[in-house]
């Protein structure tokens, strides 16, 4: 019995002196990233050109194709890139909604560009593969459920988004916004809110088809240079580029692994990106840069 107890004592410190040695060799990574910048990370890049292949040059990007709808006192505009579309494409969309009433209309979310929690936005049905699925999109984001907001008599709201097209085939773009009632509850003593549809069901839309390969002349990709990531791009796309990043930092006090971002598509006008300012000592960085009407880059940072 005794030497049974002593073997499992035995076991116990030899774990615990594992364990330990575990936790030194995490602490001195740390340590070794902190005090050595980012040579310990490894830089990648892809573009969708590389990925899905070129097809032959389709011109210069044109002006934008604009639909509208009204009915009721509300008018909707959707203003869109215009085509030939293809896998991989950043559009480009104005949605613009105008109260024409003498009364207020209520809209569920914020009249703004807000990712999380907008009233305007574009509904995207069909589409299929090939794809070309994105690392960052914004999926980790918690969003509160929206609250409503009041569009005034003769309030026009009107916001630029950005999304890429992921799959390819028949697709069809369809303004979105949901429009709601206000019931007061007396009973309950307080407001009920039921949607309806100004426009009953006929919403500005465009059917589109996206082809599976990407132009030859609207072809971006990216390069590392030490930290830097270098867009190479046609002149056209030059000044109007767009970026999506995410941050997962890891942080040694607790242990815990948190995700940040721009949570949607921001301007750059340089011609290269910086690697963020991350929050963690031990971060990663993943990102994609894109253009009205050109294709879409990945990249990323590991350890």
């Amino acid at each position: 019995m005794f030497t049974t107890m002593l073997q499992a004592t035995q076991r116990i410190f030899q774990g615990m002196r594992n364990a330990m040695r575990r936790r030194v060799w995490i602490l001195l990574l740390i340590v070794l990233i902190i005090f050595s910048g980012t040579w310990l990370l490894f830089y990648h890049s892809s573009s969708a050109a590389s990925i899905l292949g070129t097809s032959a040059a389709i011109g210069a990007v044109g002006p934008m194709r604009t639909v509208t709808a009204q009915k009721n006192g509300i008018e909707e505009s959707m203003q869109i890139t215009p085509g030939p579309y293809f896998l991989s494409e950043l559009l480009e969309v104005r949605l613009t909604l105008t109260n024409h009433n003498k009364t207020p209309v209520m809209v569920a979310g914020v009249l703004a560009n807000s990712p999380c929690t907008g009233a305007l936005g574009v509904y995207v049905t069909g589409g299929s593969k090939p794809e070309y699925p994105l690392p960052v999109d914004g999926a980790f984001m918690s969003c509160p459920p929206p609250m409503p907001s009041s569009l005034n008599p003769g309030q026009t709201v009107s916001i630029l988004q950005n999304f890429p097209l992921t799959m390819s085939g028949p697709m069809r773009l369809a303004f979105g916004v949901r429009f709601m009632h206000v019931v007061k509850n007396k009973q309950a003593n307080q407001d009920v809110y039921t949607n309806f549809d100004p426009l009953d069901g006929h919403a500005p839309a465009l059917s589109i088809v996206i082809a599976p390969k990407v132009p030859e002349d609207r072809v971006i990709s990216l390069q590392w240079i030490g930290s830097q990531v270098h867009v190479a791009a046609p002149e056209e796309a030059h000044m109007n580029f767009r970026y999506f990043y995410t941050c997962s930092n890891f942080i040694p006090i607790n242990g815990e692994l948190t995700e940040t971002g721009n949570f949607s598509w921001q301007p750059f006008s340089q011609s290269f990106l910086q690697l963020p300012l991350c929050s963690g000592a031990v971060s990663q960085w993943q990102f994609s840069v894109g253009a009205p009407g050109f294709s879409v880059a990945n990249g990323n940072t590991a350890l």
